[in-house]
């Protein structure tokens, strides 16, 4: 898994990379992608990999999912959390339950061959098979994360379409049809064209600065040999708030055909940067077409957007809507059980861009906050991930990105201990013990982390989940610690990378809700940090009114004060002018209810603090 992470950071630097495999002239193991449908999933989709028999899926399938069980084959081995019956090694007992739908169905005990056969003569129209191994967890000999699902005895005889997802998506599965009381809807799509990165890490903190990581993933979802496709041409048409149109354009020269070896027979392609000129949101489609003009993927499009607002203070891979039925977790198998993991931490990759920026609080959000033992420590960490600079990850030049890389480049790190008052889905705001200053154009990763050995904790942290669009050159890290002498050590170097543009790699476009706040990328120039005392926060949560008070060596002439929002956007900014050392009253009625941070910015220095408007 190091050599994906590795690939992830690499692959930004490589005009166009062609990868092409197959198993066999017949069959592709593909990746898929499943959106469900339910609105209580909020736009969620999640990847799926194409069983290596059966025919290909058609460029969609809508149909409400629903688990397929024998009622007889009883869990093996160490799985205690499936149902009995959901393995569907025997005849599938409820047929009119799955007919005209899609059968999910539990792995284990049999071939994938066998069970896709048992829901096809109920009348189901396509198989998820679901893993039974969560991270972290070897269940009998199973793994997580996907597999190649071979067609055994029977599979090439199926004749609806299958495919294999992770436990994780599982897992967000069924507790979608809990939320939604069993029903779930679903689309299983089959394009050429997936996975467009066009968006910022933060929203663009000014105008003029580049988006310099536009691709997307093509992929040859024909089998015969007849079908091999050259001179794809690309689009990336780019719709500005005013109206106003530019088309970058990428080719593809090579035939993009079958290969033979490995799973991934994918091209990425990358497009030209694009430099915005204009405040608000643009909309961007892509397209491809190919020399005749009549296959199938000159018909697809794919239509991202991303937004430029100058004053925006904020890095975020989580750059969408807030997921309120899931979480990113360890399962409690993984988590509780001998032998098993009692660390789960997760991590975001942000890259700055031409300007230094000073770092001044973080954030996380439990989703099961009230669950969790108080005391239990959290430790967020900012890494430089390229501490000279070369461009490379590798610092330790071994052939492995692993946290040995980065953990010697810690520039930051505080805790944050739970207090039991915490509520699930509260964005914890904490302060580093001083500002920290971002350097230009460089990679950092902000870890949070945990010890379940040490604590007296029996739950692993739901750290909150949120969506996003693809952002290339960014990305979420998940470490997991498993138990081992008298302490513990990291799987896989300590490293699970799971990428967000690769297929077979699970939870594409969903990241933890874990941030970094700025004081600003310019209105702090040469400025030291603040002394902590010299600006403080009075009478804080508030109604209406805020009070600050300044303890300043010398009279200021002027003293700038910026409202933040917890997306990081100035929602407020005021100048109070001859300040001495007293305390002044701030309106705050226009705010709405919530966390907000003030950064004062005197001739002394300048400081951060947050407050809190309740009502």
């Amino acid at each position: 898994m190091n050599n994906k992470f590795t690939q992830r950071f690499v692959s930004v630097t490589v005009t166009i990379a062609l990868l092409v495999a197959t198993y066999s002239l017949n069959a592709q193991v593909i990746p898929l992608k499943i959106r469900i449908n339910n609105p209580e999933a909020q736009g969620l989709t999640i990847d799926a990999m194409r069983a290596n028999f059966g025919p290909m899926p058609p460029a969609e399938i809508t149909a409400d999912l629903v688990w397929a069980t024998d009622g007889v084959t009883e869990p093996t081995d160490n799985d205690t959390w499936s149902q009995t019956g959901t393995y569907c090694c025997g005849a599938v007992t409820n047929g009119e339950e799955i007919s005209g739908k899609v059968a999910m169905i539990g792995r284990g005990s049999c071939e994938f061959g066998v069970k896709v056969q048992n829901a096809e003569n109920e009348g189901a129209v396509a198989v998820i098979i679901a893993n039974r191994a969560p991270i972290g967890l070897l269940v009998g000999t199973h793994e997580n994360g996907m597999t190649w699902m071979g067609a055994g005895a029977v599979g090439d005889a199926t004749t609806i379409p299958s495919m294999f997802i992770t436990y994780e998506d599982r897992k967000i599965l069924e507790d979608l049809m809990e939320v939604t009381g069993g029903s779930l809807n679903i689309t299983i799509m089959t394009s050429f064209m997936y996975d467009a990165s066009v968006a910022y890490a933060s929203l663009s903190p000014e105008l003029g600065v580049p988006l310099d990581s536009i691709q997307l993933v093509l992929v040859n979802r024909d089998t015969a040999v007849s079908a091999q496709v050259m001179d794809v041409q690309l689009t990336a048409t780019i719709t500005a708030p005013s109206g106003g149109t530019e088309t970058l354009t990428a080719s593809i020269d090579t035939l993009l055909n079958l290969g033979i070896e490995g799973f991934s027979y994918e091209q990425r392609v990358f497009f030209p940067s694009y430099t915005p000129t204009e405040v608000g949101v643009y909309t961007v489609e892509f397209r491809a077409s190919t020399p005749s003009g009549s296959h199938p993927m000159d018909s697809e499009v794919i239509t991202q957007t991303f937004e430029v607002a100058p004053e925006t203070y904020t890095y975020r891979i989580d750059n969408g809507e807030v997921y309120e039925n899931f979480s990113i977790e360890l399962s409690d198998a993984s988590y509780q059980n001998e032998g098993a993991s009692l660390i789960f931490n997760v991590g975001a990759v942000y890259r700055t861009g031409d300007n230094p920026a000073p770092a001044t609080f973080t954030s996380f959000m439990l989703n099961n906050a009230n669950e969790l033992t108080p005391g239990m420590v959290f430790t967020l960490s900012l890494l430089d991930m390229d501490p000279d600079g070369d461009g490379l990850l590798d610092n330790n030049f071994d052939g492995f990105i692993d946290r040995i890389d980065f953990f010697e480049n810690e520039v930051a790190s505080v805790e944050y201990e739970l207090t039991g008052e915490e509520a699930p889905r509260d964005l914890i705001l904490v302060e580093f013990n001083s500002p920290v200053t971002l350097e230009a154009n460089k990679s950092y990763l902000l870890m949070i982390s945990h010890s379940g050995l040490e604590s007296d904790n029996f739950f692993s942290p739901q750290y909150g989940a949120a969506g996003a669009q693809n952002q290339a050159g960014y990305g979420t890290v998940y470490e997991i610690g498993l138990i081992g002498g008298a302490g513990y050590e990291f799987d896989l170097d300590g490293f699970e990378y799971w990428n967000d543009d690769t297929p077979g790699w699970p939870h594409g476009g969903v990241h933890p809700v874990l941030r970094l706040y700025l004081a600003g990328f310019t209105n702090t120039d040469d400025l030291p940090a603040l002394e902590d005392g010299k600006f403080s926060v009075i009478g804080n949560p508030t109604s209406d009114l805020l009070k600050v008070s300044f303890e300043l060596d010398n009279p200021a002439e002027e003293v700038r004060l910026i409202v933040l929002d917890m997306l990081g956007r100035v929602v407020d900014s005021q100048r109070l002018k001859n300040v001495v050392n007293e305390t002044y009253t701030i309106n705050v009625q226009g705010l709405s209810t919530g966390a907000y941070l003030i950064t004062a910015v005197t001739p002394e220095g300048y400081r951060t603090k947050k407050f809190v408007v309740a009502r």
